[in-house]
């Protein structure tokens, strides 16, 4: 045996005195990794007695959970030479269970011999628990978030519950949750080892009866509108956070469910008023169909009437009778106009209408074509086509052109020709018709109103028309599912539109 030199021996004891009572956790393998020395912390840490470390002894204080992976992991580093590290759960002896951190490093003797592994442990439970704390802060909160955000735009008092229940549930960790309008009072109720032979009051008969929180729903008013309870099969499993938390879920679903009860409230007398409008409205439609139908025949015979009259006695008449009975023709044809676009409109807005494909080349030329006004030499009308085909109801979109072409060149000052463009374009997948013309323009402040029926604008007084034309546009878009609308800036002409569906 060669002779061991005193000062290595000296320094090996002191080496061995600080390792014993370092604070971390220190421990010596052999070569092939049998514990072969350990220190007062890493005795500590684990629970275990320097002589329960030896050789393999540690690895049955591992977690059942982690315990593969982690000798696994070892024997993976013994057998390549390499370090090994990990972080797992330690059971101890007394029960508690540590989270520890490893880590152990090969050591050669001075030949470069494997001479077995050094190591050091560190309890990081309280690490963990802190991580595993914000964990479970975040997660409440994302849920918290989630459910405010449910309640705000939910008006079903069932569902509010349903959706605070899973709340409280998952925050909780809750195995059984329900609502009960059963309550035996305001304050909160919360058991965590029972074990009586009847459910406690107030709880649920298939509710678990060995640990509970029942949290009272309270309205604005004071009233209780029940309960919400959670329970577990095991003991004390709801914290003071969690019924914190809880009762703060019941305020806010005390809160959802009064809002809940007055939008109820008011949807049922917005719809009862709603079809109070709508019977109003058919009535309305109704008795305007009924005059206008029934007034043109009384029109069409004062008309005729007063025509018979300058044919027949024309000639014994002044100037001033003839010029009454002009008059009479003209507001009464003017009258026949009125009650034509009032019949027109109502028409609109009583009916259906069936939509198809509508080519508005063809539909623009038609139009141009039927009225005179639209032809040269009276207005020069430009179609940059091709317009293209647009879904809608063909006569009432003919109707819904023509007004607006025939607007186009009738407002215009005096001794200008009417100048008309048409065309389209795309805009969001659908076919926006546009009219443009070199009128009077329209001003911001009567856009608005324009396509009202019986709108007339001051600066039109001097142009003939009933006021239904453009209501009349608005309807017939409406029914076709389209829209309409004008730009102007008030003084150099203005632009309409048609908008409908592609066909």
């Amino acid at each position: 045996m060669s002779e061991v030199n005193p000062s290595l021996a000296g320094d090996e004891d002191r080496f061995r005195t600080l390792a014993r009572h370092a604070p971390v956790g220190i421990f010596l393998t052999d070569p092939e990794g049998a514990t072969v020395f350990v220190n007062d912390a890493w005795c500590r840490m684990t629970g275990l007695a320097a002589g329960e470390a030896q050789g393999d002894g540690w690895i049955r204080g591992l977690h059942p959970a982690d315990r593969a992976w982690v000798t696994e992991g070892w024997k993976r580093a013994l057998r390549e030479g390499a370090t090994s590290e990990a972080e797992f759960r330690f059971c101890r002896p007394d029960g508690s269970v540590a989270w520890l951190h490893g880590r152990a490093a090969q050591v050669r003797a001075e030949n470069g011999a494997p001479a077995g592994y050094a190591g050091v442990l560190i309890d990081v439970t309280a690490r963990r628990e802190v991580e595993a704390s914000l964990r479970e802060r975040t997660r409440t909160l994302e849920i918290l978030n989630e459910v405010s955000s449910a309640l705000v735009a939910e008006h079903d008092p069932a569902r509010i519950l349903d959706a605070v229940l899973a709340a409280g549930r998952e925050i909780s960790g809750a195995a059984a949750a329900a609502f009960d309008r059963r309550f035996p009072g305001a304050a909160v109720i919360r058991c965590g080892n029972y074990a009586g032979p009847a459910p406690p009051a107030g709880l649920p008969p298939d509710a678990p009866r060995r640990s509970y929180l029942a949290v009272p729903v309270v309205s604005r008013t004071g009233e209780i509108l029940g309960g919400l309870f959670f329970g577990h099969s095991a003991p004390e499993r709801f914290s003071g956070e969690a019924e914190r938390t809880i009762v703060g879920l019941a305020a806010e679903a005390a809160i959802a469910i009064d809002n809940a009860n007055v939008y109820r409230t008011l949807e049922q007398r917005v719809q009862e008023r709603t079809q109070s409008l709508r019977d109003a409205i058919t009535q309305m439609e109704e008795f305007s169909y009924s005059v206008s139908h029934d007034l043109r025949a009384p029109l069409r015979a004062m008309n005729g009437y007063a025509q018979a009259l300058l044919d027949d006695y024309g000639g014994r008449l002044d100037a001033t009778a003839r010029g009454y009975l002009d008059r009479i023709q003209r507001s009464s044809e003017r009258m026949e106009k009125l009650t034509y676009d009032l019949l027109a409109y109502s028409r609109m807005a009583r009916g259906e209408l069936a939509t198809g494909p509508v080519n508005l080349d063809k539909l623009i030329a038609d139009i141009v074509h039927q009225y005179v006004e639209l032809q040269a030499p009276r207005s020069a009308v430009e179609i940059a086509g091709p317009l293209g085909d647009a879904r809608g109801h063909e006569s009432s979109l003919a109707q819904a052109a023509a007004n607006l072409l025939t607007n186009a060149v009738k407002f215009v000052p005096a001794g200008v020709t009417p100048r008309v463009r048409v065309w389209t374009e795309q805009v969001r997948g659908r076919v926006r018709l546009w009219v443009a013309d070199n009128g009077i323009g329209i001003k911001r402040e009567h856009q608005a109103r324009l396509f009202q029926v019986f709108e007339r604008l001051p600066t039109n007084a001097r142009y003939e028309g009933t006021g239904i034309g453009l209501a009349i546009v608005r309807k017939a878009m409406e029914k076709m599912g389209g829209s309409c609308g004008v730009e102007s800036d008030g003084r150099s002409g203005s632009r309409f539109w048609l908008e409908l569906p592609k066909a």
